[in-house]
């Protein structure tokens, strides 16, 4: 959740992360209190819970591997997203302090 925070606060705009974290809160009660169980794949937080990962394949919860995969992905998106944008903006924000 941190990643996303900092991810989408050094790309969008500073209050972005706050918004979506917001939102994925929002989506995880959605979820949790009667989404159904096709609604986990769309979840991420839902899958910190070991008990949502379908282990043999006979459920309709994602599995241990699919999860893996997506969380891989997105992070490795986040990670090489950070480098790219926030590098120039960290730039950006350690010059205009030098000028005050």
């Amino acid at each position: 959740m941190g990643l996303v925070v900092l991810f989408f606060n050094l790309t969008v705009k500073h209050s972005a992360g706050v918004f979506l974290a917001g939102a994925l809160v929002f989506v995880y009660m959605f979820v949790y209190m009667g989404g159904g169980s096709i609604t986990y794949y769309f979840s991420p937080l839902n899958w910190c819970s070991v008990l949502i990962a379908d282990k043999n394949g006979v459920s309709a919860y994602p599995d241990v591997s699919w999860i893996i995969t997506v969380l891989c992905i997105a992070f490795s998106v986040e990670i090489v997203a950070l480098f790219i944008f926030g590098s120039k903006k960290i730039k950006f924000i350690l010059d205009t302090k030098e000028e005050i």
